[in-house]
């Protein structure tokens, strides 16, 4: 993700979890990103900021944006971004990806077209300093950010508890972030023509899925990775039995997705 080492936020030693488990965005989100670029998608640059290991960033690509860059601060993140890419077939350019902070990301000014977040803003380490730069970097002429992000519904079954029983050193948890509305964090920072969305989706996805997403919370920091295995299994046990009725392998529930799209005033 972006910048808190350690703790809430830092997701690095789980980034196999992480690849695996995280759910891809609705294509709404995807078709409201084209829909508010103000210049050709396929042409235009985009940034992907908090990239992660590239869940959302490949799906800019797949849905036709061509010239895309991914950035995260955390080396384990991106080489798990990058190890994925080098398995797939390359039909067109490859995504580039970086090791960088936003706040620190040292590039010409006004070049990107377009630039998002895919659940990266309330984990930013400097808020001033990233959106600051987000600002510096957006091309002022027809430039967007968005901002989008995911919560689990009914779909993930609580398993705190289970989790809970596994971990031993409660200080590597850190402080869990509080943060408002983006709405108003990016209205004080400058951008304006904000608009967002949130809709609820229905899903159906593998137990096996559902799993390595609950694996992939930052909280698993603070279990040691020997206990894994067995946390693993109980996980799994506890999510087949919130299978559906006529098939053990598949969970079905809800997830709430929503985004910010926001200009640059001029």
């Amino acid at each position: 993700m972006t910048r808190h080492r350690g703790g809430y936020g830092d997701y690095g030693i789980l980034a196999g979890h992480y690849n695996k488990g995280r759910m891809p965005f609705p294509l709404w989100i995807l078709e409201a990103i084209r829909r508010r670029a103000w210049i050709d998608y396929d042409i235009a640059l985009t940034l992907d900021v908090g990239c992660g290991t590239g869940v959302a960033t490949r799906q800019l690509r797949e849905y036709g944006f061509r010239r895309v860059i991914g950035i995260d601060t955390d080396s384990r993140m991106i080489a798990e971004a990058t190890r994925v890419q080098s398995l797939e077939e390359q039909d067109t350019p490859p995504i580039q990806y970086y090791v960088a902070a936003i706040e620190d990301y040292d590039l010409p000014g006004g070049i990107f077209d377009v630039i998002t977040t895919f659940g990266g803003l309330p984990w930013f380490y400097d808020v001033d300093g990233a959106l600051q730069n987000i600002r510096r970097l957006m091309n002022p002429l027809g430039s967007v950010f968005f901002a989008a992000d995911e919560h689990p519904g009914t779909l993930i079954p609580d398993c705190h508890d289970i989790v809970e029983g596994y971990i031993q050193d409660r200080t590597r948890l850190g402080k869990r972030l509080r943060m408002e509305a983006p709405e108003n964090v990016l209205r004080a920072h400058g951008f304006s023509e904000i608009r967002s969305d949130r809709r609820t989706e229905t899903m159906e996805v593998p137990v096996e899925k559902v799993v390595e997403y609950i694996l992939s919370s930052s909280s698993m920091n603070a279990v040691p990775i020997d206990s894994v295995p067995r946390l693993r299994k109980e996980l799994f046990a506890r999510c087949t039995a919130h299978a559906v009725p006529d098939n053990p392998t598949i969970m079905r529930g809800t997830f709430d997705f929503s985004f910010t799209a926001c200009h640059i005033r001029i």
